[in-house]
């Protein structure tokens, strides 16, 4: 393992702490984990369960596939339409956190050369480790804003049905 680079240490920092932050705005809704802003967006418990899988089949799956030096190649990845109302929002927050938490461990470990490997996506180009951190800190920067945007509407809508 070598020294860690800056960047990619507080990209580990920033990761950590906006899955916190999404995490706490989650939990604050665990009551009302069905409740969408209109029938077209995503409830909690879908938001919740999808940073969980996307952390596992898009972030940690790919971070490792780059670092072992397989050379990938991706699409875009999307679970729209996917069944998420069997899991339950503590559950899939527990999950999220547990994949985060083993991408960064994975990243820790890393030595200088796994660094230079890369991939390749249709959307994103040329993929880094640096750079699979940087989208998935853009996605979670996305569902954070995403859900800050709901809430006060969420709250009024709430208390008028209550």
């Amino acid at each position: 393992m070598s020294q860690i680079d800056p960047t990619i240490a507080q990209l580990l920092l920033d990761l950590d702490a906006s899955r916190e932050r999404v995490s706490e705005l989650l939990h604050s809704v665990y009551g009302n984990q069905d409740w969408q802003p209109n029938p077209k967006e995503w409830s909690f418990r879908y938001i919740a369960a999808h940073m969980a899988q996307v952390e596992l089949d898009a972030v940690l799956a790919r971070a490792q596939a780059v670092a072992n030096n397989e050379n990938p190649h991706y699409s875009y990845y999307d679970n729209t339409g996917w069944d998420f109302s069997h899991f339950d929002l503590q559950e899939s927050l527990e999950a999220w956190a547990t994949h985060r938490a083993k991408l960064i461990n994975l990243v820790r470990g890393l030595t200088a050369e796994q660094f230079t490997h890369t991939g390749a996506h249709d959307h994103f180009g040329r993929l880094t480790i640096q750079r699979i951190l940087e989208i998935a800190l853009e996605h979670d920067g996305e569902h954070e804003s995403q859900l800050r945007n709901s809430l006060i509407p969420a709250s009024q809508k709430m208390r008028i049905e209550s």
